[in-house]
């Protein structure tokens, strides 16, 4: 038989090894894990990044980012900066156009000078009636000499008018619309065939008479503001004094020019 004292030693020993298997033995199977560390503050490399926040209804798209300067090798070049200008590599922007030149005429020149047109102080007139009447022939030929120290551009027909007082007239007009571009040098005479009827027949009358002893005026083409012409005598080829008629239902018509 053991001793009392021994015995409650004893028990209680058993009782603290008992108490210790089992708080042991509790932390290493289902206890709860210890709580993780925290993060470092202000974050670091080693931080993750903060959970995005949801997107709400009516949010604009996130943008694109742009791609850095010089990362594409297009129309910028390998360093990303500007086209070349004029090079012919594929998807340079051309350079600029050359510049246009229009070319101008010198009209300063003595040769490119056109001379003034002809006035009535520089031309010496007449008008000479032709012998005989054969059909398409002229009835006249109206001429001008030039008496004048200057060339001078006789540019168009004159103007000639048969008149009586203030009765009746008749305007000549060009028989052919071809343009005239002449240049008359001084000593040098023009002439314009004049086609009209001055006899007239019974079946015609004559709008100018020769018994009214009509008048005669020539003006030069373009004359000047104060240039109003000339009188003109008609006169055969011996140069005596013939009156003027003209019949018909046409009007008197000058033929192209000639220079003597």
């Amino acid at each position: 038989m053991s001793a009392p004292g021994g015995s409650l030693v004893a028990r209680r020993t058993r009782a603290v090894s008992a108490l210790s298997l089992v708080v042991g033995g509790g932390g290493a199977a289902g206890g709860p894990p210890p709580p993780p560390p925290p993060p470092p503050a202000g974050g670091g490399p080693g931080a993750p990044p903060p959970p995005a926040a949801p997107a709400r209804p009516g949010d604009a798209a996130p943008r694109r980012p742009r791609p850095p300067p010089g990362g594409r090798g297009g129309a910028g070049g390998p360093g990303g900066g500007p086209p070349p200008r004029g090079g012919g590599g594929g998807g340079a922007a051309p350079g600029p156009p050359p510049p246009h030149h229009t070319a101008t005429r010198s009209s300063g020149g003595p040769s490119d000078a056109r001379p003034a047109a002809c006035g009535s102080s520089q031309l010496g007139w007449k008008m000479t009636l032709l012998p005989g009447r054969p059909r398409h022939t002229p009835t006249a030929m109206l001429s001008a000499a030039h008496k004048g120290s200057k060339p001078c551009a006789f540019d168009g027909y004159p103007g000639l008018e048969f008149w009586v007082g203030k009765g009746p007239s008749a305007d000549a007009k060009p028989e052919r619309s071809a343009p005239v571009h002449l240049v008359l040098n001084p000593g040098h005479r023009i002439g314009f065939p004049v086609f009209y009827d001055a006899v007239g027949s019974p079946s015609e009358s004559c709008d100018i008479l020769a018994e009214n002893d009509p008048r005669i005026s020539v003006t030069p083409p373009h004359p000047a503001a104060h240039d109003y012409g000339s009188l003109v005598r008609l006169t055969d080829p011996r140069g005596h004094h013939v009156r003027a008629q003209v019949c018909g239902p046409g009007v008197p018509l000058l033929g192209a020019p000639q220079l003597h």
